[in-house]
């Protein structure tokens, strides 16, 4: 964030994992993260989703601030779910002495997903039989779930795409999807299955994962082990 002498802050933001196609938008208010207070400071014009699930825009802010801030603040990342429903999916405090450097957001405090996930192989009848169950979502929410060679931190190509996660009321979700004619077990080691926000896509590269690549959650899958 800028705070020039004179005119509207100005706002860049580099924001992944949000619902592709939805708008969203970052707004200072007076307070913290764990206590926000309603004095609006500034908000930016809402930005288009991309369909990578990404926001990569510098925006000019809907007001003047005066730099240092008068007190604690934060920044809030709001997305429009709908013509009628906004949420609060990310904050991060704002230093008021130097509310200029970079920061980064975080999910809201206290909704942090988990998540479980188990496979068996049936030589029988040659399918993978998985169970996924994911906590602390926002509810409503939809995730993209796949299996990919390789690791959390360097992964290789999707070996399977599963059947996307529909959060219920409560922010959880389960699936126990079957892939059928499988040619071969679950390898010992060298899997792993990821959660992705608000069925949101993969980039398409593999290798080690920077910010705006990785997944909502990740976990190594081990041939009969959770």
């Amino acid at each position: 964030m800028k705070l020039p002498s004179s005119g509207a802050a100005t706002v860049t933001m580099a924001i992944f994992g949000l619902p592709p196609g939805n708008h969203a938008r970052v707004e200072l208010q007076r307070g913290t993260c764990l206590a926000p207070g309603t004095d609006k400071l500034l908000a930016t014009p809402p930005s288009t989703v991309d369909d990578q699930g990404r926001i990569d825009v510098t925006a000019v802010g809907d007001k003047r601030v005066a730099s240092p801030l008068p007190g604690p603040a934060s920044f809030a990342l709001i997305v429009d779910v709908s013509s009628t429903d906004s949420r609060t999916v990310g904050c991060t405090d704002v230093n008021s002495k130097d509310p200029t450097s970079a920061l980064r957001l975080y999910p809201v405090p206290g909704d942090r997903p988990l998540g479980n996930a188990t496979v068996a192989y049936d030589a029988v009848r040659r399918t993978l039989n998985f169970d996924l169950t994911v906590t602390a979502t926002r509810h409503g929410s939809t995730h993209a779930v796949m299996i990919r060679s390789g690791l959390c931190t360097a992964q290789g190509a999707i070996v399977y795409r599963l059947p996307d996660l529909k959060a219920d009321a409560t922010g959880g979700a389960r699936t126990s999807p079957v892939i059928k004619r499988v040619r071969q077990p679950l390898p010992v080691t060298g899997w792993s299955i990821e959660v992705r926000a608000l069925g949101s896509q993969p980039v398409a590269t593999t290798g080690p994962q920077t910010d705006i690549d990785r997944p909502l959650l990740c976990g190594a899958l081990r041939a009969g082990s959770p």
